[in-house]
């Protein structure tokens, strides 16, 4: 009983982190603009660099969503990474 408790609660943990890239934790869900357009602007001045007939909206769109996803990712890792470091390195509880 107590395992499905912390495994639905790790669970809503990671939902909640992958939800924070594109919401912001408020009273209500508010779309995260910033997150969008910081990876919306970084993704047009790094394709910027790259000479026109390689820039398209399809290379632009990878890179946003690849950085979308990267901060995804990075906002589970912080979450979880107590956790996982006090189970592989010690302190088991």
């Amino acid at each position: 009983m107590v395992y499905r408790q912390v495994q639905r609660q790790a669970a809503a943990l990671a939902y909640n982190d992958v939800i924070f890239a594109f919401a912001l934790a408020c009273a209500m869900m508010v779309f995260n603009s910033p997150e969008i357009l910081a990876c919306a602007s970084s993704s047009a001045i790094s394709r910027s660099y790259y000479p026109g007939d390689e820039r398209n909206a399809g290379d632009f769109a990878y890179s946003m969503g690849s950085r979308i996803a990267f901060d995804a990712v990075y906002n589970l890792a912080k979450e979880f990474w107590p956790d996982v470091r006090n189970h592989l390195f010690g302190r088991h509880r």
